[in-house]
């Protein structure tokens, strides 16, 4: 588990700047708004030359008056059938 801005933003770092493109390709998207909560669920579809696999991913988002916020991550591989 990562928590803070410099743990987070040097994982996505350190996952984009990999020699290996990374693909996403996004599925089975659905959003929810609760006044000033959102919550976004989807299938990340990772394709790359040395990986692949889905993961699950939860977003939770809160609205600060001016703009909507990203609070919570969260992604779980889907195993395999």
């Amino acid at each position: 588990m990562l928590r803070g801005w410099a743990s987070v933003s040097g994982s996505w770092f350190a996952l984009f700047s990999n020699a290996t493109p990374l693909q996403f390709i996004l599925t089975n998207e659905s959003v929810s708004i609760e006044g000033d909560i959102a919550w976004v669920t989807v299938d990340e579809n990772l394709i790359s030359e040395t990986i692949s696999g889905t993961v699950a991913a939860l977003n939770m988002f809160v609205f600060d008056g001016q703009r909507w916020r990203l609070v919570v991550h969260h992604g779980a591989p889907v195993a395999a059938r």
